[in-house]
């Protein structure tokens, strides 16, 4: 029955006619609505009987104030009373209308006053004209994207580790035959012991120089090896194709970005 009390005080300030200026509006009818919002009937109705000889109210306002009395009335279950009230309001303006959010027990009394007066219910808004669909028009696909550049298919990475790998070893080699000679040159019997043994040093070092090398070769060679495999995959997985529409008819073939 209350639920609407909270927008009665709103209700009240927008009553149409009333005057313009805050210092002619009618207090009591501003401090009655408010002791409805605060579920104060009693001293509600008692401000609106005022609000009803306040000097200067027009019609339209005056029945605004009888069927906020109604409401009170409702309120205190003086049924009666309020049926009343309402018929004073239309009496004095037929199209008078409740709060909005009034209880559905408060629109029915009202309803039924305004039956028995004969006065229609005021017209339901017309709705809005539903919206006009816009004309279809013709859709044009989106061009073809522009081809990629075809990016080099050559796995640089394992073919520079290959050629270190062939470099390296090759340096090996060179260094094992150099270990060679100088090992073969240590063994001559006219030589010093201090000349035999300085060739038997360089021999031991391009030895130990051609082991290492032959080592990094293997690393490099294996290095080469993987990296070969893996562009391998990288290339066999993406590669892709799609048939590409064009706006003018027909299609195009794309391969890895490439058109056909």
């Amino acid at each position: 029955m209350r639920l609407a009390r909270q927008t009665l005080l709103l209700a009240a300030l927008t009553i149409a006619g009333a005057p313009a200026h805050a210092a002619e509006a009618n207090p009591h009818l501003e401090r009655g609505v408010k002791l409805l919002n605060d579920m104060e009937d009693a001293k509600a109705l008692k401000e609106l009987r005022h609000a009803l000889t306040w000097p200067g109210a027009s019609s339209a306002e005056r029945a605004k104030v009888h069927v906020y009395i109604g409401i009170a009335q409702v309120n205190l279950l003086n049924l009666s009373a309020a049926k009343k009230s309402f018929r004073d309001a239309l009496a004095l303006d037929a199209t008078a209308a409740l709060p909005a959010l009034t209880s559905p027990k408060i629109k029915d009394l009202f309803a039924e006053v305004r039956t028995e007066l004969g006065i229609k219910p005021p017209p339901e808004p017309t709705p809005p004209p539903p919206e006009t669909e816009p004309a279809s028009r013709e859709v044009v696909p989106p061009p073809p994207p522009p081809p990629r550049p075809r990016r080099s298919t050559v796995n640089w990475p394992a073919w520079v580790t290959l050629g270190a790998a062939v470099a390296v070893g090759a340096t090996g080699l060179a260094l094992g035959v150099s270990a060679r000679s100088e090992n073969e040159a240590a063994g001559d019997l006219k030589l010093t012991y201090s000349q035999a043994q300085e060739h038997h040093d360089a021999a031991a070092g391009r030895a130990l120089g051609a082991n290492i090398c032959f080592g990094l070769t293997g690393a490099l060679a294996i290095t080469s090896g993987v990296l070969f495999y893996v562009g391998w995959k990288r290339e066999k997985s993406t590669t892709t194709a799609a048939v590409v529409p064009l706006p003018q008819g027909g299609a195009v073939l794309q391969v890895r970005g490439a058109t056909w």
